[in-house]
């Protein structure tokens, strides 16, 4: 046979096993040739493991790069891509704990980013609109001490911080689930939340990240200070894993198309 059509052969071959619905093809065609004879066991094994490898991590690369496409702040593009990576990575080992990390990470680049470059340096004058936006009651005549409102009773500030901060008399210590919030609120809806569907939408996207947030703490933090929520949240998740990924992988999908979107 003519080597140059063989070598365009191989070549064809090898891209269509980066594909992942083609990956079945690199055990079909290692099964072949061992049953051949045409390989021996050990050497060859790993030098085709290898090539395999090189492939797929070359496949998840042009997936993490895709995903990210759109995403405009530059500066944190290639840590999300290599996080990306990671994930998928991690999925695809049925690693269902540093498949939540790796997503988390994603989630907490994007978030401290935002916050830091686009929230923070106008919160002063656009807090109120924020919040009201968000379906918040907010009465600057009334001092008693109350959780502002969000969905799912997320622990957010109260009306005294949040007038404080105004004041610059105290820095609030602005935890992931707070940040989310309003970081969702401002580049996704940007429009009042109370609306039936928007708060359905909204509740559900927050909810999801509370748990994508525990599973990362199970890894970084274990067992400790855990509530009898959080461990029934947990056990919920353990037992619904092979949901979960898609649910975290929906989660991230969302956020991202939608604080990317014009």
């Amino acid at each position: 046979m003519d080597t140059k059509k063989l070598r365009e052969f191989i070549d064809f071959t090898s891209k269509l096993m980066q594909k992942e619905e083609n990956s079945w093809m690199f055990s079909e065609l290692l099964y072949s040739l061992k049953k051949d004879g045409y390989l021996i066991k050990g050497a060859d094994d790993a030098m085709l493991l290898d090539i395999y490898e090189y492939c797929l991590e070359e496949n998840l690369r042009k997936q993490a790069e895709g995903f990210y496409s759109d995403f405009k702040t530059s500066h944190i593009k290639e840590e999300l891509i290599l996080d990306f990576i990671a994930m998928e990575r991690a999925r695809r080992n049925n690693d269902f704990y540093s498949f939540a990390v790796a997503t988390y990470q994603q989630f907490e680049n994007i978030i401290n980013t935002l916050f830091k470059d686009e929230i923070e340096p106008t919160w002063e004058r656009d807090s109120l609109k924020v919040i009201e936006g968000m379906g918040i009651k907010y009465d600057p005549k009334k001092n008693q001490e109350y959780l502002i409102y969000t969905p799912i009773s997320s622990e957010f500030i109260t009306q005294k911080q949040m007038v404080l901060r105004a004041k610059k008399e105290l820095e609030i210590k602005w935890y992931p689930n707070q940040k989310f919030n309003i970081v969702m609120y401002r580049f996704m809806f940007n429009e009042t939340v109370g609306k039936y569907k928007l708060f359905n939408h909204f509740n559900q996207l927050l909810t999801l990240f509370g748990e994508v947030y525990l599973c990362r703490n199970q890894v970084h933090r274990g067992s400790v200070n855990k509530s009898k929520y959080k461990e029934n949240t947990i056990n919920k998740i353990n037992s619904n894993q092979s949901q979960y990924y898609f649910k975290f992988y929906y989660l991230l999908e969302q956020f991202v198309s939608g604080i990317t979107k014009e």
